[in-house]
């Protein structure tokens, strides 16, 4: 990223989400994760519209916010990740987020989970600078 003649690097660190959806699967499948970025620095997780509508099974909350300019509801939904075995995977967790009426122009957003989603883990997040890997480890 270039902001007014300075260049510094920006990382996104990406991780494998699954959610809830309309059509039930059981038991839920690694191969039907969403990508997501970890922002800690956003209050709370974002679903785009593209993502959860007609898709995703949410509970709407009687609340709104705003997210790069689109209305969201905020609602909850149930999150799995992915462990180091292949075949499990660790949740349900209930995970609070604005849920996007619309998308913004532009390239399509992944999922961003943010602080709320890593303070409400039953585990630890581990975040090393770049080039390491973070990890989150279940408790």
């Amino acid at each position: 990223m270039r902001i007014d003649g300075v260049t510094m690097p920006v990382a996104r660190l990406v991780m494998q989400a699954l959610f809830d959806t309309i059509a039930p699967r059981e038991p839920p499948n690694l191969d039907a994760t969403d990508d997501c970025w970890l922002d800690s620095g956003a209050p709370l997780s974002v679903i785009p519209f593209h993502i959860h509508h007609q898709r995703l099974k949410w509970q709407r909350l009687n609340a709104t916010s705003t997210w790069r300019g689109q209305i969201c509801d905020i609602g909850r939904v149930n999150i799995w990740l992915p462990t180091k075995l292949r075949s499990h995977l660790h949740g349900p967790h209930q995970l609070l987020a604005k849920f996007a009426r619309s998308d913004p122009a532009g390239e399509r957003a992944p999922v961003l989970l943010g602080l709320e989603f890593l303070l409400n883990l039953p585990g630890v997040a581990t975040l090393w600078l770049p080039p390491r890997r973070g990890n989150i480890r279940m408790a």
